[in-house]
């Protein structure tokens, strides 16, 4: 059995491999006994090599373990660490979602802090009493030792200096200043870079009502009901985390709120930021500087001291999931924080998920705007295309919806055409075969282009020419299948000569603001029509009375989601709150 040592560490390493994940005990050596925290990343030696790998401590104790240990090697700054909470997160992720230590950590702190190498000790050399001299150096130092005795007089001339100053302005390795503190001819000392912790910030939590809050409306009552809680949180001393589906939504609630709560130095949590941004953001947070937070699903992994009020904007959209493993969606991360912390937690959407709704029905949860009515819209038509083929039409216009396009024509009346797809056709197939075309990589089918006659993976950047013969059977016959944005503009423009059609999706509208461009030309009649995806979908973009047509509804309806009817619920619900004239109309085909 070893001899026993004053503390032990239990380290998860930062290795992608699940045979290895597991917590690690290492031996903590006595220069950083008390240096050493929990949740501290280390540098430690694996395997049987030299091979050095991350880590982090998860706990630390004195029981002697009954095997041989390694020592910890190097640790790092404190703003790459991991505090109390975040390793209570760790662990309940890595058995929620039945992912790794590594992959919990990634997910939490941002890759900078992962790769990030600044130590968490500044190392000061200085030279002992007993030299002072340039006498009593060369009487201590060998003849050639050239580079040794150069540091000794650096030292000498410049008194107190960091390790990397030396190292820098002497030439000298590490190993050699090593043999030199060896033989008492350099002084070493560790002054630690600690991060100041606020005291006296724990809220109480007693009488404190931590039920969850439903609120479905939208803005602007939605932002007017933030502020109330916001309020109550900010009298408490207490932090707040606002979540967004996506950046451009937390780009908006900053903008909007950052002006009233300035004293609570709110920041915008985004991926775009450097690791000096990172860093500093990190501190001012731990110090409770900043008790205001915006941004997206990432920013609930933040190191917060003490969050009073937690708010899920929009819970039901999509960029709340995790498509990386692990899975998470922010929700669930809200959830594990609001019970760390007893704060409040407010579920926002229009249209809530129905498995959010129906968990928050089943306990004490306050419920705003409930029966509030959404939109004033004059009228929904839906209409059978099954009747449409019956009668001879086998166009994708149903008759109504032709007759309305031309009638808003007339009138001036504006005409938004829904279609969640891109391209000309959804799929390609060969004629003489039926081989479908599909990515190589995604296995997904290839989508045709008609502006520059391409066929593209619709997920990847895969991309080849309609020339390229089929790999079935040689030939290049190709048949189109789908209805795309592209096809139904050839088709408006060809039955409606003289519109002015605008196509809006990703691919075409990189930014908020050239969305808002699109939406302020289409208001004062610069353009007709417009074919988009769901990105128009945005309160207060719209003002102009409008026909909004779904085209081809079938295909929310049954797509490859379990809860495809849940969205397109939802989906119907935002088209009626964002367009706000009341001479606007909806059309379900």
């Amino acid at each position: 059995m070893e001899v026993a040592k004053i503390m032990y560490a239990e380290i998860a390493l930062i290795r992608n491999d699940k045979d290895t994940d597991k917590l690690y005990t290492y031996g903590i050596p006595e220069c950083y006994e008390y240096d050493l925290n929990k949740g501290d990343k280390v540098s430690v030696s694996f395997g049987r090599g030299s091979n050095r790998l991350m880590g982090f401590v998860f706990n630390i104790h004195k029981c002697v373990p009954d095997f041989k240990t390694k020592e910890i090697i190097e640790i790092f700054s404190p703003v790459y660490s991991l505090n109390e909470k975040q390793i209570n997160l760790c662990n309940w992720m890595r058995k929620k979602y039945a992912c790794t230590y590594a992959q919990a950590i990634k997910t939490i702190l941002p890759q900078d802090f992962i790769r990030g190498t600044k130590p968490a000790c500044n190392t000061i050399l200085e030279l002992p009493g007993s030299i002072s001299s340039a006498e009593s150096i060369d009487s201590k130092i060998r003849p050639n030792a050239t580079i040794q005795k150069k540091a000794l007089m650096y030292l000498l001339e410049n008194g107190s200096v960091e390790e990397a100053s030396l190292m820098e302005a002497a030439g000298i390795t590490r190993a050699s200043i090593d043999k030199l503190v060896g033989k008492e001819l350099i002084v070493s000392k560790r002054t630690h870079c600690s991060i100041k912790s606020p005291t006296g910030i724990e809220a109480n939590a007693d009488n404190r009502i931590s039920d969850n809050i439903l609120c479905m409306l939208d803005s602007p009552e939605r932002e007017a009901c933030y502020l109330h809680y916001i309020d109550q949180a900010a009298k408490r001393m207490e932090s707040v985390l606002v979540v967004s589906n996506e950046i451009a939504e937390a780009e908006k609630l900053f903008k909007n709120f950052s002006k009233k709560y300035e004293r609570l130095n709110p920041v915008l949590y985004s991926g775009n930021l450097t690791i000096s941004a990172l860093e500093s953001m990190q501190k001012s947070i731990l110090s409770n500087n900043t008790r205001m937070v915006f941004g997206t699903r990432n920013s609930v992994f933040l190191p917060y001291k003490k969050l009073g009020l937690i708010i899920v904007d929009r819970e039901s959209e999509y960029g709340h999931k995790s498509d990386s493993m692990p899975k998470f969606h922010t929700s669930e991360i809200a959830e594990f924080l609001k019970h760390s912390h007893s704060a409040r937690l407010m579920y926002s959407d229009i249209s809530p998920s129905i498995g959010n709704y129906f968990k928050n029905s089943n306990r004490n949860t306050l419920f705003i705007g409930k029966n509030a009515e959404i939109g004033n819209l004059n009228g929904i038509s839906c209409i059978d295309m099954k009747k449409e083929l019956k009668s001879g039409n086998r166009t994708m216009f149903s008759t109504n919806l032709e007759n309305k396009i031309a009638t808003c024509r007339r009138s001036g009346k504006g005409t938004i055409i829904l279609l969640n797809q891109k391209g000309h056709s959804t799929s390609v197939a060969c004629r003489s075969c039926g081989y479908v075309m599909k990515c190589p990589s995604c296995g997904l089918s290839l989508s045709y282009y008609s502006g520059d006659e391409s066929l593209r993976c619709p997920h990847c950047s895969y991309q080849i020419p309609t020339d390229t013969v089929c790999p079935s059977c040689g030939s290049n016959y190709y048949k189109y299948f789908g209805i795309g944005p592209e096809k139904v503009r050839e088709e408006i423009e060809k039955r409606f000569s003289g519109s002015n059609v605008l196509l809006i999706n990703s691919e075409k509208t990189k930014t908020y603001k050239e969305l808002q461009k699109s939406a302020r030309d289409f208001n004062s009649g610069k353009h007709d029509i417009i074919i988009t995806t769901e990105l128009i979908i945005k309160k207060n973009l719209i003002d102009r009375p409008v026909l909004f047509a779904i085209l081809n509804a079938d295909m929310f309806l049954y797509g490859q989601d379990y809860n495809a009817n849940e969205r397109f619920f939802s989906l119907i619900r935002k088209i009626r709150s964002s367009i706000s004239n009341v001479d606007s109309e909806l059309l379900i085909q």
